[in-house]
Order: structure tokens, then sequence, then C-alpha cells
């Protein structure tokens, strides 16, 4: 909804009320030949249109209001702004003494369960990350790539 195309709207009717009570009291001025009748009916067109013109005025103020305190709808929002974070995944494998859960994590996540974790693809990488810290890139072929980080078993 635009602001300005609102009350352009609402100036031309505020103009079309006006002149539609112009033309009102012309025939009420030609038509009416009883003075106090003529007067009570002057009075009733401009009540009746100023009652008229401020319910469109409010009509109108109410929408613009709406609008503006409406945030913008964005359909599809950049990928560059929105930052989510990497979730922690939660495995759990059946064994027949008892369910090991096993917490894989991926490189920028932020750390949930402290202790020591090693790379899925360079087993022989860990890093001891405490809870609130940022899970680093593995660095296991001499550079870094961004690794899933599996918690190891105590």
């Amino acid at each position: 909804m635009n602001t300005r195309q609102e009350k352009e709207k609402l100036q031309k009717y505020t103009i079309a009320y006006l002149i539609a009570m112009v033309v009102v009291f012309v025939v009420v001025l030609i038509g009416v030949r009883s003075a106090g009748l003529k007067t009570v009916a002057l009075i009733a067109t401009v009540v009746l249109f100023a009652a008229l013109i401020f319910l469109q005025w409010r009509k109108t103020g109410e929408k613009v209001a709406v609008a503006e305190q409406t945030p913008p709808k964005v359909e599809n929002p950049p990928l560059a702004k929105t930052k989510e974070e990497p979730k922690a995944e939660t495995k759990t494998h059946k064994t027949e003494k008892e369910p090991v859960t096993d917490i894989a994590t991926k490189t920028g996540a932020v750390c949930m369960e402290p202790g020591q974790y090693h790379c899925s693809k360079h087993p022989h990488r860990t890093a001891t990350m405490e809870e609130g810290k940022r899970f680093p890139p593995c660095r296991g072929d001499k550079k870094g790539h961004s690794a899933i980080w599996l918690l190891d078993e105590e």
C-alpha cells in the first residue's frame, strides 16, 4: 500500500464531497421557498458532508498507519544477509550394551557439548572444545577445510 497514492485518493474524495455539497446548496437555495426549511436543509447538508469527509479521512488514516507499521514482505531475502548457525546433529547408534550418542557438528558452529572432537575425514586431527566456542576448520591436508567434527567417546 503506497501512502502517497492513499493521500492523493483522499484529496480527490474530499474535493468530490465539497463539489457535491456546493451542488446540494445551490439546489436547496433555488428549490426551497421557505426560509426556515432552507436553513435546516443547508445545516443538514453541511453536517452530512462534514461527516462523510471525516469518515473518509479517518478510514484512509487507519490504512496509512497500518501500512507504516507493517514491515514490507521480503519474498527471498539475500543469502549474504541471513547468516544461520549450523546446528549440531545428534545420531544414536544402537548396540547390544547401551545406546551411544555421537554428537556431530560443522566448522563455524557454536559448541554445545564440551569435549574432545575429531574430524570425520581426518580422525587423527582433534580439537578440544569448550561450550560457546566456534568449531575451527580442519587442517588435515596441510590446508584448511570445512569439517564435520565428531565428539569422541569418553
